[in-house]
């Protein structure tokens, strides 16, 4: 017989049904944005209260699109559409209230924002300025967080069957005022980029030194500091994002005193925090001599070199150089401090001692030597009407190469942490987990062509010379005759002498440097990073390059100036007659008067190294050296790691991982180049696959089974009795680096069971309809159910599965472990024998007389006492049966309590009453 109604069945079922329904049309909120705001770091924060532990069908922010101007017209809200930024938010915090609802705390981090708004176009918003912020929402349907991005209104009204849709409205166009601070930082580097010091700029009003973003701010660098005892100078200097680390922008370089924006800089601040960098050289104090016509055009400069301040310093100007065809004198020459670039000092003029040979001190910034030319009176081309000379044009002779434009870029994308991989990416990382990036290649790449120029300069030199002839004519005999007569000649002879003077330079036929710029990574693996990831060189020092490069013939080779060759006056002494002019070579004469010419090389320094000297020398310029081969960068300057493979990444095998280099060419190149990218070949392949394991169990109910022979290898369930399941979420599952046997929960979606038959929870509380797929918390592995009597008895399959948290809509499965990556869920089959039960077996009375007064108040009467013969001394379930009036079979001499009939058996053949209880279906 059945304890329980059908009647009482079929009621407590319709109330569940009922219930379900109802509460399944309500919908909660889970996390909306209830209080959005920037604080002064620039971090958005927003807090929601939102009911605990709530089931049915909710929504929740997970995201929010960020435009500069409101999205929503008529019934759409569309931000996405348009220019946006989007972030996603972080759970910070949460506080219970005490009244059912929780208080949970959400941040957006300030480098995530300030990308977001980036990327919507408001890189130049200023403090108080407004932004538009709409939720991006996810569906949770019991529990279960559906990670299909809500952007827009109508995706998220039409989600799901909402008690008010319209109230959706309130979470778009959420205006926000952006009130972030952010700090400037003035960072000091010496031009090899070893850092000297930092401090942030001090605003005055605000005490943590922070400045509204978008606020003009003026920022002085020293123009000189000490470094470990040395004196260092600023030549170099520019702004950059904090977010930024390897730009410059807004670049000034030269001397304070020549450039006052230099050391004196003013700019705007930016989005996540402004640094300002001076770039500083030990005894960056250049000394030259500049050679200039009375109107200032620049004949020529002469690099001294780089001093330190008080350093004695001399030149010699020459007193004549050839300029555009012409000879000019010097008329003129003084001494500039760079410090006090409009003071000349010491001004000597044309015919002071002290024109040519100038001697001072360094200043700070440096010094210049300046002589001032004019042309000559009725000059010729090059050199006066008695000495000129003509440049002939170079050739070109032999060529210095160098070169090495291949990077020999490699990488690899593996798993965290470096050195200590947790998995074989090759075989298999699991979503969830973190990857890290790693790229090698040259420090910087080079080519260059160094021609060495040949020539010759042809002097004229005109050599004049007088020749005072004398002789005498004889005495002629005789009356009258005539004396002897003494005669004299003279005469001038003027030769113009060619002589040839070499000159040997050597000129950039091309110069091309390049510096590591950043570097690119693919893999399907960062598919929440769109695939692509972009390594930015950190602690990477860049190559530094000066040149000059003139491609005049006159810009390389200086003449000496020469002179009309006067070598007086030689007597020729005769006999009688004229003697003959003789016929002088002047050849050695004019050779000796023209002196070598003067060279100088093309300008080049690498990494401060001088490279090509481009100091005169007299004849033959220094012949060049080698730009040196660049090595490879250490393993941190192109590393990245915590690139997280996200969950909406199904199982993939063996998917390639590519990747280029990119390097960009750096001021100084000469004749070509343009910026480069390589491919970095031979990365290694990434394998996604999400592991979950299935080793299910069910209690055996022995104690309570009573069959006499219990089915063989089925779990026994008794009806009218609780059972439990045991999930683990750990297990074996494939032998490879970091899955194996261990725990698998940090994977696993959900994790669910499928009972045949209805089934309660363990306190009544929820009702399962039988082929019902019902979810289990990912940590709780014992869960216990309660089965109810109308359940068939019988052989049963129980259903597990365990969902990977990358699991697609049209999933497949595997028992036990998704060994096979083709399967993102792990499945299990526990057969159990469902059992009823006959209990509470009881002998209520006997017909012999002599038990009459046992079982019955009174002879003759049908009024029982209440005495009972049990079949045991436990009730159902074994909890000890209470009463004076229980008695335990079997009935036999001495079961009879009352006096005198304590050995009084029960005779044959008298019937006797009994009840029973039973549990079946």
């Amino acid at each position: 017989m059945k304890t329980l109604h059908k009647k009482r069945i079929a009621l407590t079922m319709l109330i569940v049904l009922i219930l379900n329904l109802f509460f399944l049309n309500l919908s909660y909120t889970v996390h909306a944005a209830d209080s959005v705001m920037v604080d002064k770091y620039g971090r958005i924060n927003f807090t929601t209260t939102s009911t605990k532990a709530t089931t049915g069908i909710k929504y929740k922010t997970v995201g929010f699109t960020i435009t500069r101007s409101t999205s929503c017209s008529g019934s759409q809200c569309a931000p996405q559409n348009g220019t946006h930024g989007v972030v996603r938010v972080q759970q910070i915090d949460e506080i219970d209230n005490g009244d059912g609802t929780v208080t949970t705390y959400f941040q957006v981090p300030e480098a995530s924002v300030s990308a977001a708004l980036e990327s919507a176009g408001l890189k130049d918003i200023t403090y108080g300025g407004t932004i538009y912020l709409s939720s991006i929402f996810h569906v949770v349907r019991n529990n279960n967080e559906d990670h299909t991005d809500h952007v827009d209104l109508q995706s998220i009204k039409n989600a799901e069957n909402w008690a008010d849709p319209n109230g959706f409205r309130q979470y778009y166009d959420i205006p926000v005022s952006y009130t972030a601070k952010y700090e400037v930082t003035k960072i000091y580097r010496t031009s090899d980029g070893t850092e000297i010091k930092r401090g942030n700029v001090d605003n005055p009003n605000d005490p943590d030194k922070r400045w509204p973003v978008g606020e003009e701010i003026n920022a002085k660098l020293d123009e000189t500091v000490v470094f470990n005892g040395k004196t260092y100078s600023l030549i170099k200097s520019y702004i950059q994002s904090k977010h930024k680390p390897n730009d410059q922008d807004y670049v000034q370089t030269g001397t304070p005193s020549s450039n006052p924006k230099l050391a004196q800089r003013s700019f705007t601040t930016y989005l996540g925090g402004t640094n300002v960098i001076g770039v500083y050289r030990e005894g960056a104090n250049p000394v030259e001599a500049i050679y200039e016509l009375e109107d200032g055009t620049r004949i020529k400069s002469v690099d001294i070199g780089e001093k330190s301040i008080g350093d004695p310093v001399s030149h010699t100007f020459e007193e004549k150089v050839s300029f555009q065809g012409k000879q000019n004198e010097i008329i003129r020459s003084y001494i500039i401090q760079n410090e006090f670039p409009n003071d000349k000092k010491f001004v000597q003029e044309k015919g002071d001692p002290n024109l040519l040979t100038r001697n001072t001190t360094v200043g700070k910034g440096g010094t210049k030597f300046v002589g001032v030319y004019k042309p000559l009176d009725g000059s010729g081309g090059g050199g006066g009407g008695s000495c000129t000379y003509e440049i002939g044009a170079p050739s070109k002779g032999n060529i210095l190469s160098g070169s090495v434009l291949d990077p020999s870029a490699n990488g690899v994308l593996k798993a965290d942490d470096r050195g200590s991989e947790k998995f074989d990416v090759s075989k298999g990382i699991p979503t969830s987990e973190d990857l890290y990036a790693n790229v090698f290649g040259k420090n910087y790449l080079f080519q260059n062509k160094w021609a060495n120029m040949r020539g010759q300069v042809t002097y004229t030199v005109t050599v004049k010379k007088v020749y005072n002839k004398t002789w005498t004519i004889p005495a002629v005999p005789g009356n009258p005759g005539t004396p002897a007569k003494p005669m004299s000649k003279e005469v001038p002879v003027q030769k113009n002498v060619t002589v040839i003077r070499d000159y040997s330079y050597w000129q950039i036929d091309n110069l091309e440097v390049y510096k590591l710029k950043n570097a690119t990574v693919k893999n399907y693996a960062l598919g929440g990073y769109g695939e692509t990831v972009t390594l930015n060189p950190n602690g990477y020092i860049a190559p530094t390059l000066v040149s000059d490069n003139k491609t005049a013939v006159e810009d390389h080779v200086q003449p000496q100036p020469c002179n009309m060759v006067d070598l007086g006056t030689e007597t020729v002494s005769g006999g009688s007659s004229e003697p003959p002019t003789p016929q002088e070579d002047f050849q050695p004469v004019a050779e000796a008067e023209v002196k070598e010419v003067k060279v100088k090389n093309d300008h080049v320094v690498f990494n401060g190294t001088t490279i090509m000297n481009n100091a005169q020398v007299e004849k033959e310029a220094p012949r060049p050296g080698s730009i040196p081969e660049p090595q490879e960068i250490g393993q941190n300057v192109l590393y990245q790691s915590g690139y997280t493979v996200s969950k909406t990444l199904v199982n993939k095998a063996n998917q390639p991982t590519t990747g280029k280099i990119y390097y960009d060419i750096i001021p100084g190149n000469i004749n070509g180049g343009s910026n480069k990218e390589f491919a970095i070949n031979g990365m290694n392949s990434v394998t996604v696959h999400t592991p979950v394991v299935i080793y299910a169990a069910i209690s055996d109910d022995k104690a309570h089974n009573q069959k006499t022979v219990p089915a063989p290898n089925r779990e026994a369930t008794i009806l009218d009795r609780p059972f439990t399941i045991y999930m683990p979420t750990s297990g074996q599952h494939r032998n490879i680096l970091g899955y194996g046997d261990r725990d698998y929960a940090k994977y696993v979606r959900d994790k669910q069971v499928w009972f045949p038959f209805d089934v309660y929870s363990e306190d009544k509380s929820n009702f399962y309809p039988k082929n019902t797929w019902i979810s289990i918390p990912v940590n709780q592995e014992a869960t216990t159910f309660f089965m109810p009597v109308w359940v068939d008895e019988g052989i049963h399959d129980v259903l597990f599965r365990t969902i990977a948290e990358n699991a697609p809509p049209n999933f497949t499965t595997q028992p036990e472990a998704n060994l096979d990556l083709a399967h993102h869920v792990a499945t299990d089959v526990v057969p159990v024998d469902v059992i009823g039960r006959v209990y509470d077996f009881h002998i209520t009375d006997i017909a012999d007389f002599n038990w009459e007064s046992f079982f019955r108040k009174a002879k003759g009467s049908s009024v029982p006492t209440g005495n009972s013969f049990w079949v045991g001394d436990k009730e159902i379930d074994g909890a000890a049966r209470i009463g004076a009036n229980n008695y335990i079979l079997p009935v036999r001499q001495g079961s009879n309590p009352l006096s005198g009939l304590q050995n009084i058996a029960v005779k044959t053949g008298y019937h006797f009453s009994a009840t029973r209880y039973s549990i079946s279906a």
